[in-house]
C-alpha cells in the first residue's frame, strides 16, 4: 500500500510540475530582440506566416544592430530578398540578392543560394 500511494505521489507531483511550465511560445517584438539569433528566428516564424512585409522588420533589425555578426547578417541579407521575391517586388529583390555578393562574398551559403537566385530572375526577364 505504502508503493501504491509514493506512486501516485510521485505521478501526481510530475503532473503538477508539466502542467505548470510555461509552454507558450513569446513572439518577440522589434522592441525585445537581444541578439541576432532572435532576431532571425522571429523573422523566420513571419516568413513561414507568409507575412513577408514583417519579416524584414526582423531582417533589417539584425542588418541594423548586429552587421559585425557576419554569418547572420549575411543569412537576414538573403533571406530579405527573398521575401521581396515572395512579395513579386522582383526589383528590389534582384538589387539586395546582387548585394549579398558585394557584401559578404565570403558567406559561401547566402552567397551561392543569391547567385542561383539572380540567375532565376535575371532568366525569367
Amino acid at each position: 500500500m505504502k508503493f501504491k500511494f509514493q506512486y501516485i505521489f510521485f505521478l501526481l507531483l510530475f503532473f503538477l510540475t508539466m502542467c505548470s511550465r510555461n509552454t507558450t511560445v513569446q513572439i518577440k517584438t522589434e522592441k525585445n530582440i537581444t541578439s541576432a539569433r532572435e532576431a532571425l528566428e522571429t523573422a523566420r516564424y513571419y516568413m513561414k506566416l507568409s507575412k513577408f512585409s514583417k519579416a524584414i522588420t526582423f531582417y533589417n533589425i539584425v542588418l541594423a544592430d548586429y552587421k559585425d555578426q557576419k554569418e547572420e547578417a549575411s543569412w537576414a541579407l538573403y533571406e530579405k530578398a527573398h521575401c521581396y521575391y515572395q512579395l513579386k517586388k522582383y526589383t528590389i529583390a534582384l538589387q539586395t540578392f546582387k548585394r549579398v555578393g558585394i557584401v559578404y562574398p565570403n558567406q559561401y551559403g547566402p552567397f551561392k543560394l543569391a547567385q542561383k537566385m539572380i540567375e532565376k530572375i535575371e532568366f525569367s526577364k
